[in-house]
């Protein structure tokens, strides 16, 4: 039983590589190598661990080479399958070619929250990270904060906004005017460089994907781009990027820095400016005109790039603060509070 299941996934990867096409999970398939059965929505900061862990523990991720690789991808669909109902997964399948191993298969992973009355002539909000992880030679870098911790919040925070969004339905008995946008998640393929960073070696997803949201015209109903990186160690601290200015997001870094001093009476994680440039995934959509939201530590954490960079090395209480920080942020650009309150 276990092997068959296997073997129909991987099938069914192979399928959506050769085809680019979307795949829809559903609760109750058939699909095995189900994902953390203690899952407690009331407990996100468990729920983080859980997730950090089990995709920490599949070790290096690098795209169609490392077992880890393909195995991120796995519990992604299965996250979604069990712990969801509205997100539907679609992929942005592409070959490329790479310094090292030569032409490389890659696959954006993009979710999409569709509950009934979904909005329609709405723009979107994306809550976006990297999911690969960076090549070294001649060790196993698992890159915790590069970005399985940020790909874990967002995860999270897909199941926690489902739960508001039927909680209130269910009380409210409508879900007219509940969303003021729409909700996507795109997790980046092929961030790190291979070799040396470079515009030809770095941001291969990121740098696809937009060009192929620009010819399809998708990316103008897009409100802003929330990117997630380097979030897991003691000495994460984010910035206001003032380069970011034209675009309008400032003031929602802004709005992120009162929910932190409002939940702990301090600022530390959300707090200073910054007139430097941090290169990422955002990119390609921000050359595009797409506004951005970039929460990446500056400086970067002490264990960027080194071996350090792994689950031992993590600060819990920084994440479940942060995680909260941001959670709450989400909810109040999502959910429409007026519908929310109880009459």
């Amino acid at each position: 039983m276990q092997f068959s299941n296997q073997f129909l996934f991987l099938v069914v990867m192979m399928i959506m590589i050769a085809f680019g096409s979307t795949l829809l999970l559903r609760k109750n398939t058939s699909l095995d190598n189900s994902t953390d059965s203690n899952f407690n929505i009331s407990n996100p900061l468990m729920n983080l661990k859980s997730i950090t862990k089990t995709i920490t523990d599949f070790g290096n991720r690098i795209p169609s080479v490392s077992p880890g690789y393909v195995q991120t991808q796995e519990y992604i669909n299965n996250f979604v399958r069990e712990h969801t109902n509205y997100f539907q997964i679609e992929y942005d399948n592409f070959t490329t070619s790479t310094p090292i191993f030569g032409n490389l298969k890659m696959s954006n992973i993009i979710i999409n929250f569709a509950p009934p009355d979904t909005p329609t002539n709405t723009k979107r909000i994306i809550m976006a990270c990297h999911y690969e992880s960076k090549y070294f030679k001649d060790a196993t870098f698992v890159g915790a904060t590069d970005s399985v911790v940020p790909l874990a919040m967002i995860l999270h925070y897909m199941v926690e906004l489902e739960y508001n969004y039927n909680k209130t339905v269910s009380s409210k008995g409508s879900a007219l005017n509940l969303l003021n946008f729409n909700f996507q998640v795109v997790l980046f393929d092929g961030e790190e460089a291979f070799e040396n960073w470079s515009p030809n070696d770095s941001l291969y997803g990121a740098r696809h994907l937009a060009q192929q949201w620009e010819r399809s015209n998708q990316l103008q109903n897009i409100k802003y781009l929330m990117l997630l990186d380097l979030i897991g160690t003691s000495d994460v601290r984010f910035k206001n990027y003032h380069i970011h200015t034209e675009t309008g997001t400032n003031t929602l870094y802004d709005r992120l820095s009162a929910i932190e001093y409002s939940k702990f009476k301090e600022n530390k994680y959300f707090d200073g400016s910054s007139y430097s440039y941090m290169d990422d995934d955002h990119r390609p959509f921000l050359e595009r005109g797409v506004p951005i939201l970039h929460l990446i530590s500056e400086p970067f954490p002490s264990v960027w790039h080194t071996l350090r960079d792994d689950y031992d090395h993590l600060d819990w209480n920084a994440n479940d603060k942060i995680y909260r920080v941001i959670s709450s942020f989400m909810n109040e650009q999502l959910l429409n509070s007026s519908t929310m309150r109880k009459k």
